[in-house]
């Protein structure tokens, strides 16, 4: 009879000993597979393709709904100034097309390119200030963009359909 229990306690003592492993292996390895699934799953779907958006108004990439979709906010609107901030490691190229919705395209250090706006959103068309441009400005390492007129006046708001 004692036998018979020194045997069924090595048996349980290496039961426990394996589950032991297997639970401290897999609580170690799952936030690690955790982690890269949800990175290679954000990098799958943001078009912004690696840079870093501070903040954004107009048309920016939703992940929650996985499209692109309009933000209002008061700086569309209202007074002048900065409707799209990002940090951006690259130069801007930027152009307004009347009757077609705006567009910014950013030409990143490395030869690739980022489109932000109507065009690449694909919302419907919209309207940008008739024979104006989309002019940028850096400071520090954010980008301000801005509407002119084609006089060169500061525009208080873009006109849009997306009210």
């Amino acid at each position: 009879m004692k036998k018979h229990d020194f045997t069924l306690f090595i048996v349980l003592a290496s039961l426990l000993m394996c589950g032991a492993a297997w639970l401290v292996k897999n609580r170690l390895s799952a936030p690690r597979a955790v982690q890269a699934e949800t990175q290679a799953s954000a990098m799958a779907q943001d078009p912004l393709d690696g840079f870093e958006v501070a903040e954004a108004f107009g048309p920016v990439f939703d992940e929650a709904l996985g499209q692109w979709s309009l933000r209002e906010t008061a700086l569309l609107h209202g007074e002048p100034g900065a409707f799209v901030r990002a940090i951006l490691p690259g130069r801007v190229a930027m152009s307004c097309e009347n009757d077609l919705g705006w567009h910014v395209t950013v030409e990143r250090v490395d030869g690739g390119s980022v489109r932000y706006g109507g065009l690449r959103a694909g919302l419907a068309p919209g309207r940008c200030v008739a024979r104006g441009e989309i002019i940028g400005t850096l400071a520090g390492d954010a980008l301000y963009l801005s509407a002119r007129d084609a006089d060169g006046a500061p525009v208080d708001a873009l006109e849009t359909p997306y009210h």
